[in-house]
């Protein structure tokens, strides 16, 4: 069994709330259509015990078109598009990479694309690669330049979350509304995503390259959002069907993955912002061999601004093994401080964020990478 899991991880590899991390010009409206930019670029000098490097952070750009409708309905799209200054495809735990699977080597990848109708009343639909309902309650801790929803589930397998369906999900629908104080979002996913191997040649099971060996199906999630005054708690839900071919014996192994929130304040807001969450999974993170595992993970961030748009801020990401067969000793976890700056009336922001790594291996060995990153984000 676990040398098919760690051939599915590998052929995965191969192969704020979220609004407050994207702003909007408008360039054209009309009294029918609306077209805007979006997006940021970022310059990031990234230094850890061993290298550095300057990079592109999370940068990205797009851009929105919405068309009225008669009877108060509006349709549109959204099309959102990542940039990668270096093309490292080397594999690594942590979600930090925000590409989606098989995107390491492209200059330029997808990370959004859908098209939506809203109304008022009725709510909103997204048809396509875009945020997970799952990902709306999740968001608040993913507030970091640099690092940050490692420990969320939002991006496993070190990438977006779209085949998983908790982060940028493709091939989904998804239903948003908001009703006094509340904010609903179901999803439904439909994908049929064949899971072959793909190892290196001098990998064991290198002879049976190319063979089938699963098959991700439909995936369905949920989340509920409640805001109380400053708090706002939140509940989600996902789950991914996945059949396994019937000649390798071995029953399902759906990917499932819960959660709770608490958020209090506004990012970047002056005054106190924080945020929480725990979640639990099963079969939806990996350890540093590839391997699947159940566990229990959580976020946490503090942070405080000032008038002037100083802040300073710090917390954890933290994910642990909860599973009676596994064997290992694996354990993920790396605490931060930052300081941010914003300048030029809000378009621009230096920052400076410390991640001090305290991670255990599988096999029980301790690692203590400590990481450094500086940089500037322009808004768009």
């Amino acid at each position: 069994m676990k040398t098919l899991i760690k051939v599915f991880s590998l052929y995965i590899y191969s192969g704020l709330l979220f609004t407050s991390q994207t702003s909007a010009v408008e360039i054209f409206k009309d009294d029918k259509n609306s077209v805007a930019l979006r997006g940021y670029i970022t310059g990031v000098y990234h230094s850890t015990e061993d290298t550095d490097d300057i990079d592109e952070g999370s940068s990205r750009w797009g851009i929105d078109v919405n068309r009225n409708l008669d009877e108060e309905w509006i349709a549109g799209a959204t099309l959102e598009w990542g940039m990668n200054f270096d093309k490292n495809t080397d594999l690594s735990i942590g979600g930090a990479s925000q590409a989606p699977s098989g995107s390491a080597d492209d200059a330029i990848f997808t990370r959004l694309g859908y098209i939506h109708f809203s109304h008022d009343k009725w709510g909103t639909v997204g048809i396509g690669k875009q945020w997970s309902a799952f990902y709306d309650m999740v968001a608040g801790s993913d507030v970091l330049h640099y690092w940050g929803g490692s420990a969320s589930g939002a991006f496993n397998l070190n990438g977006d979350g779209g085949i998983s369906g908790t982060g940028r999900v493709e091939q989904a629908i998804v239903w948003r509304k908001s009703y006094s104080g509340f904010k609903i979002a179901l999803q439904i996913q439909a994908q049929d995503e064949a899971i072959t191997i793909d190892v290196p040649e001098d990998h064991p099971n290198a002879s049976q390259n190319g063979q089938k060996i699963a098959t991700i199906g439909n995936g369905y999630g949920a989340s509920l959002l409640y805001a109380w005054g400053e708090l706002t708690f939140g509940l989600g839900f996902n789950t991914s069907d996945i059949n396994i071919e019937s000649n390798f014996n071995i029953a399902a192994q759906d990917d499932t993955i819960s959660a709770f929130s608490i958020t209090y304040g506004s990012n970047r807001a002056p005054g106190v912002y924080s945020s929480a969450l725990v979640t639990s999974s099963e079969n939806h993170e990996i350890d540093d061999q590839s391997q699947f595992l159940d566990t229990v993970s959580s976020e946490f961030v503090l942070k405080y601004t000032l008038d002037n748009g100083l802040g300073v801020y710090g917390g954890f990401n933290h994910i642990e093994e909860d599973d009676s067969d596994y064997d290992g000793e694996y354990e993920f976890h790396y605490n931060f401080v930052g300081i941010e700056y914003t300048i030029f009336n809000g378009v621009a922001i230096l920052f400076t964020e410390v991640r001090l790594e305290d991670t255990t291996s599988a096999a029980g060995v301790n690692n203590d990478n400590n990481q450094v990153a500086a940089g500037i984000t322009v808004y768009l």
